[in-house]
C-alpha cells in the first residue's frame, strides 16, 4: 500500500502533534528516573573498575613472589645436583678404600691364624717331649717305691679295719649292757627318760629313789572336783582321760594358777617354784576314771614333808 506524502501533510495539519498533549508532569518523572539509573550505573562501573584494579595489583605481587621462589628452587636444585655428584665421587673413593682395607684385614687374619696354628703345633711337640722326659724319669726304683707304698697302704687299711671291728664290738657290748640295764630298771618299776632321769612307776620304785638320797618325794592321790595340797603345791584334777593315759591339771603355787593339759603317765612335768626357782617334778603313774595317782619331787631339803590334804573344789 502506497501512502501519498501530500496526504500525510494534510493529516498532520488537521491533527496537531499529539506529543504536545502529554502532560509535563509525566515527562519530568521520566527524566528523573533516567538520572537515577545513570548514576547507579556510573557508581557500579567505578566500583567494578576499582575491584579489578586491586585484583590485578595482588596478582602481579603474587606472580613476582612465585617467580622469586621458582628462581630459588632452581638454584637449590643446581647446588643439590653438584653435591650429589661430589657425594658419588666420595662414595666411590670410600668404597675403594674399604675394599682395600678389607683385603688387608683378610690377609692379616690369615697370617694370625697360621701363626696360632704353628704355635699350637710347637706347644704340642714340646709337651710330648716333656711327657717323654717325665716317663724316663720314672725309674725302676720309683716303681719299687710305689709298690712298697701300696703294701704300706694295705697294712694301714687292715689296721683301720681291725679298729673298726673293735669299735663295733664295743658298741654291741654297750648296747647289750644298756638293754640289760633297761630290763633291770623295768623289773624294779623304774624308767629312764631321754634326759637321763629315773621315773618311778610303782610304790617300791619310789622307795628305791628315796634311798638314793638325791631328791625328796611325796606321793599324791587326786580326784576330780577336789584340790589336794602336796607340800606347798595345790593340785586340781580337771579331766582324767584313762583311755589315752593322760590328764588335765591345774596347779596353784607362788600365788598363781597354772593349767597343764594332756600330761601323760610316767612323763615328768617340770616347773619352777619360789624366788630361787627350785625345779619341781610332777609324775602321774596311773590314770583311772576321775582319779590319778603319782608323786611330786624336788631337790633334797627343798620340799616340805607334810602329807597332801584333801580340800573341796570351788
Amino acid at each position: 500500500m502506497n501512502i501519498d506524502p501530500s496526504e500525510l501533510r494534510e493529516e498532520r495539519l488537521r491533527h496537531p502533534r499529539e506529543e504536545e498533549k502529554i502532560p509535563r508532569s509525566a515527562s519530568a518523572a521520566t527524566g528523573n528516573g533516567l538520572v537515577v539509573i545513570s548514576l547507579t550505573a556510573l557508581l557500579l562501573g567505578l566500583g567494578l573498575t576499582f575491584f579489578l584494579y586491586s585484583l590485578n595489583q595482588k596478582l602481579e605481587v603474587r606472580e613476582t613472589q612465585l617467580q622469586d621462589q621458582l628462581a630459588q628452587l632452581s638454584t637449590q636444585l643446581i647446588l643439590l645436583g653438584q653435591q650429589l655428584e661430589e657425594g658419588s665421587l666420595q662414595r666411590g673413593v670410600l668404597g675403594t678404600d674399604l675394599e682395600t682395607v678389607q683385603q688387608r684385614v683378610g690377609v692379616t687374619q690369615n697370617e694370625i691364624k697360621r701363626a696360632r696354628e704353628r704355635a699350637e703345633e710347637i706347644r704340642q711337640e714340646q709337651q710330648q717331649k716333656v711327657d717323654m722326659l717325665n716317663l724316663q724319669l720314672v725309674t725302676k726304683a720309683e716303681v719299687e717305691e710305689v709298690q712298697n707304698l701300696g703294701v704300706k697302704t694295705d697294712t694301714r687299711f687292715d689296721q683301720v679295719d681291725q679298729q673298726i671291728s673293735g669299735v663295733q664290738n664295743e658298741v654291741a657290748s654297750s648296747r647289750e649292757e644298756l638293754e640289760k640295764t633297761w630290763q633291770e630298771l623295768s623289773s624294779m618299776g623304774l624308767l629312764l627318760t631321754e634326759q637321763g632321769k629315773l621315773i618311778a612307776t610303782t610304790g617300791e620304785a619310789l622307795q628305791e629313789l628315796k634311798q638314793q638320797g638325791e631328791r625328796d618325794y611325796l606321793p599324791f592321790d587326786a580326784r576330780r572336783r577336789q584340790k589336794i595340797s602336796v607340800a606347798d603345791i595345790v593340785i586340781e584334777l580337771r579331766k582324767a582321760d584313762y583311755k589315752n593315759h593322760r590328764a588335765d591339771l591345774r596347779l596353784f603355787y607362788d600365788d598363781k594358777r597354772v593349767d597343764r593339759k594332756q600330761v601323760y603317765t610316767n612323763t615328768p612335768l617340770t616347773f619352777f617354784v619360789g624366788s630361787d626357782r627350785v625345779p619341781y617334778e610332777l609324775v602321774i603313774n596311773q590314770v583311772i576314771k576321775d582319779q590319778i595317782t603319782g608323786y611330786i619331787s624336788a631337790p633334797l631339803g627343798k620340799l616340805t614333808t607334810s602329807r597332801g590334804l584333801l580340800r573341796p573344789s570351788n
